[in-house]
C-alpha cells in the first residue's frame, strides 16, 4: 500500500495561488503528511481528533473525543465513554459549587448567632442594672410604708385581725429587695443567656400605697375592706345647720336615715383613749393604771402637759404618771413662768441661759413639758444655769427612764420599753400585733416619727441587759 501523500512544491504554489493569491511562503518546517492525524484539546475539558488534509491544507475535525488526560497512543475512547466523563465532571462541578455554598451559608449562621448572643447579653446586663435600681427603690419604698394605719386602728379597737394592707406591700418589698439576680458567666451559651433575661423580665417592683378609703370601705375584725358598701347623699334645706339627714343605700338594698349634727367643728380625736384601753390594757394594767394616761399639747413650740390619770389607787398627777411609766422628761417649765430648765443626769434642773443654747443643744421647743409649781418642786433641785450646750445628753445606762416620751398618734403616752417587758414578752398572740404597731407609729410631743419597728423592740424585751441597742433609739438624754 502507497504512504501518505505528500504534496509537491508545485501542487502547493497551484493551491494557494488559487485561494490565497500569489506564492506559497517557504517554510523550513516539515509539513504534515496527507491523513496524518492528532489530538487536539477543546477547552472544554476533552481533547477532539482530528485529521490533515493535503488538499486545503487544514486539519478536520472527526467528531471523536476523548478525556484530555488520556494518555498518547491507543485507540480513541468511546462516544459514550467521553459523554460519561463530561457528565462527571459537570456533576463534580456542581458538588463544588454546593459545598462552597453550605460553608458560605453555615458562615452566615455562625455571624448572626455570634450577633444574637451579643446582643442577648447586653441586654441582660441592661436588665441586671435595672433590677438592681429596683430593688434599692423598693428598699427605700419599705422604708417610707413604716407607718401602719390600719394596725394603729386595730391597737385602739380591741386588736386587729389578719394582714394590713400596709404589712403585705412591707413584706412583698423584702421579698423583692432580696431576691437573688441571675448569675450568667461570660462564656454563657444563647440558652442560659436568655433564661436570665426571661427571669429578670419576671422581676416587677410591688406596687402599693394610696391606702385610704376615697372610695369608700369598711374595718372589721378581719382587717380592712376597700369595697365600697354603698352611696350616701346629704338631704335636707343644704345649710349644714344641723337640721339635714345623711341618707345611705347599702349594697344589701337597705337604705339608712342618720341626722347630721355638729360637735365636731373645731376637730376630734376618734376612738377616744377610754375606747382604746382594751387593745393596749396588757402594757398599763400592770403598771397600776386604769385608763390610758394622755398629754395636751399647746401647739407649735409650745410644749405639753400631762392630764390626770385614773390608776388602782385613784386619780394620779404627772410625777406619779411618769414615774410608773419610766420617763422622765428632760426639758420642763414651771406653769406661768417662761424660764425652761434642763434636767442633768444628776437630776438638777438648770435653767437655760438663753435661746441660742437651746437651739445649739439640739433641743426641740415641742418636747418642754408643763408642769404645776407643786409638781415642778418635786421634780428636781434647781441647780447653776446652763450657759453653753451640754458635753453629753445621752448619759442614761442599762434599764434607765426615756428623756422623750412616746406618744401614739392620739396623744397617749406609751411606757418606757423597758417598764413593759413582761407586756411585750408574755402577750396574748391576737394582743401582740397591737402592741407592736401602738409602738412603731409613736411619735414625740412635737409629732415627730420616733417608732421602733417590731424586730428592735422584741429584741430590746428579750435581752435581759439590753446595753447593746443604741440609746438614739428612745431619744435617751
Amino acid at each position: 500500500m502507497p504512504g501518505p501523500r505528500r504534496r509537491s512544491a508545485a501542487t502547493r504554489d497551484a493551491y494557494y495561488n488559487r485561494t490565497q493569491g500569489g506564492v506559497a511562503p517557504a517554510t523550513d518546517a516539515e509539513e504534515p503528511l496527507d491523513g496524518e492525524t492528532r489530538w487536539t484539546d477543546t477547552g472544554f475539558g476533552f481533547a477532539e481528533r482530528q485529521i490533515f488534509d493535503a488538499d486545503s491544507g487544514r486539519w478536520i475535525g472527526t467528531g471523536e473525543t476523548a478525556n484530555i488526560d488520556r494518555p498518547s497512543g491507543g485507540s480513541a475512547p468511546s462516544y459514550a465513554s467521553t459523554r460519561q466523563a463530561q457528565m462527571e465532571a459537570q456533576a463534580f462541578e456542581r458538588e463544588q459549587t454546593a459545598a462552597s455554598q453550605k460553608f458560605q451559608a453555615e458562615q452566615e449562621r455562625l455571624d448572626r448567632s455570634t450577633q444574637e448572643r451579643m446582643d442577648s447579653l447586653r441586654r441582660l446586663n441592661d436588665l441586671i442594672q435595672q433590677a438592681m435600681a429596683n430593688q434599692q427603690s423598693a428598699r427605700e419604698m419599705k422604708f417610707n410604708v413604716r407607718e401602719d394605719p390600719f394596725a394603729l386602728a386595730g391597737a385602739y379597737t380591741g386588736g386587729l385581725r389578719g394582714t394590713t394592707p400596709v404589712e403585705a406591700l412591707g413584706n412583698e418589698l423584702q421579698n423583692f429587695a432580696t431576691q437573688p439576680l441571675p448569675q450568667v458567666p461570660p462564656n454563657a451559651g444563647l440558652p442560659q443567656i436568655n433564661q436570665g433575661i426571661q427571669q429578670l423580665q419576671g422581676m416587677q417592683v410591688p406596687q402599693g400605697g394610696g391606702f385610704g378609703m376615697a372610695e369608700g370601705g369598711t374595718i372589721g375584725a378581719e382587717g380592712p375592706d376597700f369595697s365600697p358598701p354603698g352611696y350616701s347623699v346629704i338631704v335636707g334645706e343644704g345649710a349644714l345647720n344641723g337640721d339635714e339627714e345623711v341618707v345611705t343605700r347599702l349594697n344589701d338594698g337597705t337604705v339608712l336615715v342618720t341626722p347630721l349634727k355638729g360637735g365636731a367643728a373645731t376637730g376630734a380625736t376618734l376612738p377616744t383613749p377610754s375606747g382604746s384601753f382594751g387593745g393596749l390594757s396588757s402594757l398599763y394594767s400592770s403598771l397600776g393604771f386604769s385608763n390610758i394616761p394622755t398629754v395636751k399639747n399647746y401647739g407649735e413650740g409650745g410644749g405639753y402637759s400631762i392630764n390626770p390619770t385614773m390608776t388602782n389607787q385613784g386619780m394620779r398627777g404627772p410625777i406619779e404618771i411618769l414615774n410608773r411609766l419610766g420617763i422622765q422628761p428632760s426639758l420642763v417649765k414651771q406653769a406661768g413662768d417662761t424660764k425652761i430648765y434642763w434636767r442633768d443626769p444628776s437630776g438638777s434642773l438648770r435653767h437655760i441661759a438663753n435661746p441660742n443654747v437651746f437651739n445649739q443643744s439640739g433641743f426641740d421647743w415641742n418636747d418642754v413639758l408643763t408642769l404645776q409649781p407643786n409638781d415642778f418642786a418635786r421634780y428636781g433641785a434647781v441647780g447653776a444655769p446652763l450657759t453653753a450646750p451640754p458635753q453629753d445628753v445621752s448619759q442614761t445606762r442599762g434599764f434607765g427612764p426615756s428623756a422623750t416620751p412616746f406618744l401614739t398618734p392620739y396623744g397617749q403616752l406609751l411606757p418606757n420599753v423597758y417598764n413593759a417587758i413582761g407586756s411585750l414578752n408574755f402577750a396574748e398572740p391576737w394582743m401582740l400585733p397591737s402592741l407592736l404597731s401602738a409602738y412603731q407609729n409613736a411619735k414625740t410631743a412635737g409629732g415627730q416619727p420616733i417608732g421602733i419597728d417590731p424586730q428592735t423592740l422584741m429584741a430590746m424585751a428579750q435581752q435581759p441587759l439590753p446595753n447593746a441597742v443604741p440609746r438614739s433609739v428612745l431619744a435617751y438624754r
